[in-house]
């Protein structure tokens, strides 16, 4: 249980730290080559790339956890208070149902680059785990979008009762 508390609690952290700790080792690797040893590898930029899209696919769920979406405040402030609650409701709902839409459809594109099997250039690594990458940021969007949500009911039928 504890595992499962630690995965939900620091699963985008984790994977985002690593994957830059990653892009730093490359590109560090890739400059001493080059201006150490005068031989550059062909491989690290194409792998940075890939690093930092996949990076990029699990800020989206991150952001949702984190609550650090782009928001117009301004108007929300002009709204009284239940009106607030109203359109929070609605903005996270329209969340939930963009991210869910995009990582239904997000399955689609990844099967067809499947069936496709199309590779990268440099390092013939196949493009559908670039693909996956995208498909599990919006599953992780999607579950954190129906988290944050029900922990926004949960803390507003508590400021009710209060």
């Amino acid at each position: 249980m504890k595992c499962i508390k630690w995965l939900d609690d620091n699963l985008e952290d984790f994977l985002m730290v690593l994957l830059l700790i990653g892009i730093s080792v490359i590109m560090m690797l890739q400059v001493i080559m080059r201006y150490v040893f005068s031989s550059s590898m062909s491989w690290p930029e194409e792998a940075c790339r890939y690093c930092w899209i996949v990076t990029t696919c699990l800020s989206i769920g991150y952001c949702t956890k984190k609550k650090c979406a782009l928001r117009v405040e301004v108007l929300l402030d002009l709204l009284p208070g239940i009106g607030k609650k109203i359109v929070n409701l609605l903005i996270d709902c329209i969340g939930i149902l963009s991210y869910g839409f995009l990582a239904v459809e997000s399955v689609g594109v990844l099967k067809g680059v499947v069936e496709s099997g199309q590779k990268s250039t440099a390092m013939q690594m196949p493009l559908w785990i670039l693909y996956l990458a995208l498909m599990v940021g919006f599953v992780l969007a999607t579950i954190r979008a129906v988290e944050q949500t029900a922990e926004d009911l949960r803390q507003k039928k508590e400021g009710d009762s209060v």
